[in-house]
């Protein structure tokens, strides 16, 4: 039987499925959810996303900085009999922050750029904003009620 992989570990394979994930924040008229590329950090406690200025969810963004980022690994298990069972799901929630100019932000659009090669014109344009997320918790339900939780050892325990 081999050892189970560490929750670092497990994120790290989330994050390598799923480029996407969806972002979740909270307006004026409600909770409000955007599909959007994104790219993390080597130490897995951030997340940076870019947005257009003119949105609902740069302006929920900007009235409440707090988030939740879903990721999943659905496609490893398309077609699956039951595949309700075998799929993993990851919330990763924190506050966000606008990047402005300088090396932070060079930093974080080229990781994206690395990522999302697509998004070359649209991370460079000035009407499109570069966030980070400083991630506050991870939860991974696998195997449909299986739950793990992780605290970057920054902001807490293990």
């Amino acid at each position: 039987m081999s050892a189970r992989p560490s929750v670092e570990q497990r994120i790290r394979d989330l994050y390598a499925v799923a480029p996407f994930g969806v972002l979740c924040t909270q307006g004026e008229h409600g909770p409000f959810g955007s599909l959007m590329a994104c790219a993390y950090s080597e130490d897995l406690t951030q997340v940076a996303f870019s947005t257009r200025r003119d949105t609902h969810k740069h302006a929920h963004l900007i009235a409440d900085p707090r988030v939740a980022l879903v990721f999943d690994d659905r496609p490893l298990h398309h077609g699956e009999p039951e595949a309700i069972a075998q799929v993993s799901v990851m919330a990763a929630t924190g506050r966000a922050r606008p990047l402005s100019s300088g090396a932070e932000r060079d930093g974080w659009t080229a990781r994206l750029l690395e990522r999302h090669p697509a998004l070359r014109g649209f991370a460079d344009d000035p009407e499109v904003a570069l966030f980070v997320v400083a991630i506050e918790a991870v939860e991974i339900v696998s195997r449909f009620e299986r739950t793990e939780r992780w605290t970057p050892p920054a902001n807490g325990a293990d």
